[in-house]
């Protein structure tokens, strides 16, 4: 071989190992910044994420109580849980650590842990014999006040009939003080045991029982584009990576399917529903035996600063079941530690999907994770600021019902139980430009007649003494022109 063949095979020994320390230079370079990239993401998601996904994952059946078509493509876009979630979940374990559930069989508090949600409000409950000397106790998780913040109010300009509220009033001579900082509601709930039986397609379901196909579902529904990408890393790549799409689906079915069970709504027996209904009439009466004469009637009113003014009305036997133990978690110490091994899962499913990203993953399967990480983040910030606690869930379930009846002009009235015993409840709400108002109208409603069982209704006279009357409860009246009722 001569010199010049020597040398032109060496040449190209050269070039051969130059251009491979540029490719794995290259590849060094791109895993460097896809690992920034990784990094970014999981510091911007965990800010994203809240413990309010871990109360989610906690009670399926209140959150996914309203899954249908119209929450669907909602559902599947903004509630896959694969985005990085180690801070919530730390929070959320922090919690219930706090809140002693750590420390074995039945031992700590569930109210105000992510299992159970405490709102901290209270109320006070006025009865007819003693208006001026109400009792005071908490509402805890309240059904009722989320179905109410869920129950959207009118536009300001339907309110007054104007371009703007500011406008309506200046044109009505109202002082410049007096113009409106903010609407305020006063809401009157009625709940009672309706005098006839509804049809089951009527009734709200209470969110109490075992999990239900319906939210199995659900959580197919929220991890939809996670499978989806999982069964795409597994055709192109045909790698055991793709567990990582799979897992937050898997999580999900196992906490739904080991949920803990809750207290139930308890009709009382004496007015439970007796006799079968038909597609000729979808409402049986009651037995007459059935009214009791002796459940007393209360008036529970409660102050929420964002919500404004709430009087609830009905047997107390009732309306403080969800005051109390209803919905509360039973202890059970196997589905608790199984509850709280899930989170931990969830927490640390992103740290171990970045781990995997950084060592064993080829470039374009970094892409694919780092393409669905940004939008499970993105997803999780459009769900907290649109609202996204709330979709599907019992009380937006409620609300929607209310929302629609009023849209057909009729009485805001929803029925919601079971088959063992069902409830009604009337919502009547008006708006009032200032908070002075809202409780001027407030006073009036409790001041006014309670309606009792047996059609006698107790009010309170200018001496504090009860007086009984056999009509039935009036409507405030003389509201000023500026407040109006949300029919």
């Amino acid at each position: 071989m001569t010199m010049s063949s020597q040398a032109l095979l060496h040449f190209q020994q050269w070039s051969s190992e130059a251009k491979s320390c540029d490719c794995f230079g290259g590849m060094a370079q791109q895993t460097s910044t896809n690992n920034a990239l990784g990094t970014l993401i999981g510091y911007v998601g965990a800010e994203a994420a809240t413990n309010e996904i871990f109360e989610r994952l906690l009670w399926p059946q209140r959150f996914y109580n309203d899954f249908g078509w119209h929450n669907i493509i909602r559902m599947t876009l903004f509630l896959p849980m694969g985005a990085p979630l180690h801070k919530a979940a730390l929070a959320t374990l922090i919690q219930i650590h706090k809140n002693g559930l750590f420390r074995g069989h039945e031992q700590g508090h569930m109210l105000g842990s992510p299992f159970f949600y405490d709102s901290r409000i209270s109320y006070l409950a006025h009865n007819c014999f003693d208006i001026d000397k109400p009792e005071k106790d908490l509402v805890r998780n309240g059904l009722w006040l989320r179905a109410i913040a869920n129950f959207p109010l009118p536009s300001t300009t339907k309110l007054d009939g104007s371009r703007s509220v500011e406008t309506g009033l200046r044109d009505a001579g109202i002082p410049g003080q007096h113009r409106i900082r903010a609407i305020n509601r006063v809401s009157h709930l009625r709940i009672s045991v309706p005098d006839y039986k509804p049809h089951t397609s009527e009734i709200i379901g209470n969110e109490t029982g075992r999990t239900t196909l319906k939210n199995y579902f659900a959580l197919l529904a929220t991890e939809f584009t996670g499978v989806l990408t999982g069964i795409t890393v597994a055709i192109v790549w045909k790698t055991g990576f793709m567990l990582l799409w799979f897992a937050p689906l898997i999580l999900k079915v196992v906490s739904a399917y080991l949920a803990v069970s809750r207290g139930s709504l308890e009709v009382p027996p004496q007015i439970q529903f007796s006799g079968p209904t038909g597609p000729e009439n979808d409402l049986t009466p009651l037995s007459e035996k059935l009214q009791d004469t002796s459940l007393t009637n209360k008036k529970f009113e409660i102050h929420d600063t964002l919500n404004g003014f709430l009087v609830i009305e009905g047997d107390e036997n009732i309306i403080l079941q969800f005051f109390r133990h209803y919905g509360h978690p039973i202890r059970n110490r196997f589905r608790e530690v199984s509850q709280i091994i899930i989170i931990v899962a969830f927490g640390a499913l992103f740290p171990i999907g970045t781990i995997c990203s950084i060592l064993w993953m080829p470039i374009g399967l970094q892409y694919t994770w780092l393409a669905y990480q940004l939008y499970a983040t993105l997803a999780m910030y459009v769900y907290n600021f649109s609202d996204g606690h709330s979709l599907g869930t019992t009380e937006k379930k409620i609300a929607q019902q209310w929302t629609n009846q009023r849209a057909k002009g009729k009485k805001n009235k929803v029925y919601f139980g079971s088959k063992e015993g069902v409830l009604m409840a009337e919502l009547e709400v008006t708006c009032h430009n200032r908070v002075k108002d809202g409780k001027d109208h407030m006073k009036t409603l409790l001041s006014s007649q309670i309606q009792r069982p047996d059609k006698l209704s107790c009010q309170s006279s200018g001496s504090g003494t009860m007086t009984t009357s056999s009509s039935t409860d009036k409507q405030a009246a003389g509201l000023a022109s500026r407040n109006v009722a949300v029919k």
